[in-house]
């Protein structure tokens, strides 16, 4: 049975308990594991690594939340984490904003709103995924209208269709040479490597652009 950690000296004994697992793995002998273990060994430390994010996320959530910032002179709860953690300002952010998307947030009224993206939520606290993913996830779906239904926000496909993506191609660059392709709704530049892997998993309907039909 899990104890429940309420206090900070809680908080600091099960640091200390999980600082010294970690000492015993830093130290490890990797170099007397097979080639499959040592790939086993690296998955087990990231799953670690994506659980600690998950924490720095929580612990992000509740001070934004009791708006300490406020109370310690800073203008936001990134930049009291920036200081006070002594990491940097795209950290900060990040943490604040994945912590406002997956975690409940206070209604103005009372009460508590549910999470943006639970799914992404049970996610992180799982180890199913770290900041980077976290971070793509956020930022993109903040670009999603907020008028759409939950149900299609939270699928990207569509009747069981792939993504539409519209971009400009130069031939040379379908055909292997070197260049770049531009997605037509963003103006996002992209290599030419990146390009042919989304056409690959995408319904093409040819274009042809600058001539005289």
């Amino acid at each position: 049975m899990t104890t429940a950690v309420t206090t900070l000296d809680d908080v600091q004994d099960v640091a200390a308990t999980v600082a010294a697992g970690l000492d015993q793995l830093l130290h490890a002998e990797y170099w007397k594991l097979p080639g499959d273990d040592l790939l086993a060994a690296a998955r087990t430390v990231e799953h670690l690594a994506r659980l600690t994010y998950a924490v720095q996320v929580a612990v992000a959530g509740e001070i934004d939340l009791a708006h300490l910032a406020q109370t310690h002179g800073q203008p936001s709860t990134a930049a009291l984490l920036r200081h006070a953690l002594t990491i940097g300002p795209g950290d900060a952010r990040s943490r604040v904003r994945a912590a406002r998307t997956v975690l409940p947030q206070d209604a103005i009224s009372g009460g508590e709103i549910p999470p943006v993206l639970p799914e992404l939520g049970n996610a992180l606290r799982c180890g199913a995924v770290g900041a980077e993913q976290v971070g793509i996830v956020v930022k993109t779906m903040s670009r999603i209208p907020t008028d759409l239904t939950p149900e299609v926000r939270g699928d990207p496909t569509q009747a069981g269709e792939r993504p539409h993506v519209t971009m400009t191609v130069p031939y040379d660059v379908l055909t292997g040479r070197l260049g770049q392709a531009t997605l037509d709704a963003t103006g996002i530049t992209i290599g030419p490597a990146q390009a042919r892997r989304l056409l690959c998993d995408c319904n093409v309907i040819p274009a042809v652009l600058g001539t005289p039909q």
